[in-house]
């Protein structure tokens, strides 16, 4: 049975009532709040869509000790921001979350830069800048980079070999 958005929001504040309970805080607690965020986010685990309560959630996450954890959390903020999800657009966050994110090793984050670079999207156009990023997360795990790449391929490279390659690969 779907939660209510009521309960949600009950559980989010709870978790952040936890966290704040701690000076440092409890890796066990970030990572509640991390799942948590991106549960109203996505409307994953049963949970309604809620941007505010997402960035809530995200907001207990420090900053002071860049890991895996911070990165996915980095990741998640700066999409929020290029998007508008329960925040004023500002797409210079959103590069710089995504930045950040991408040089932790966030193949996500590293996939959305790539586009960012590719269209010309919050910075100069930078195709090869974009190859290189769609590879960076290739090579980091996120397999739907492979698309970015067979699309520079085909249409900036025209090399459609490679390009089909990279689709069925």
């Amino acid at each position: 049975m779907p939660i209510s958005k009521e309960g949600v929001r009950k559980v989010n504040l709870q978790t952040i009532k936890n966290a704040e309970r701690f000076i440092v805080f409890n890796e066990a607690v970030q990572k509640e709040a991390l799942e948590n965020g991106r549960n109203a986010l996505f409307g994953l685990n049963g949970t309604e869509v809620d941007y505010i309560v997402a960035m809530e959630c995200f907001n207990v996450v420090r900053y002071d000790a860049m890991d895996e954890l911070e990165a996915e959390l980095l990741y998640y903020q700066g999409r929020m921001y290029d998007c508008g999800y329960g925040v004023i657009k500002d797409y210079r966050k959103a590069y710089d979350c995504l930045s950040d994110a991408a040089y932790e090793g966030n193949a996500k984050a590293e996939y959305a830069l790539g586009y960012l670079y590719y269209g010309g999207n919050h910075v100069e156009q930078d195709k090869a800048k974009a190859k290189e990023c769609f590879e960076k997360a290739v090579k980091n795990g996120c397999v739907e980079a492979k698309e970015g790449l067979a699309h520079i391929a085909y249409y900036d490279d025209t090399d459609y070999e490679t390009a089909t390659f990279r689709i069925s690969d």
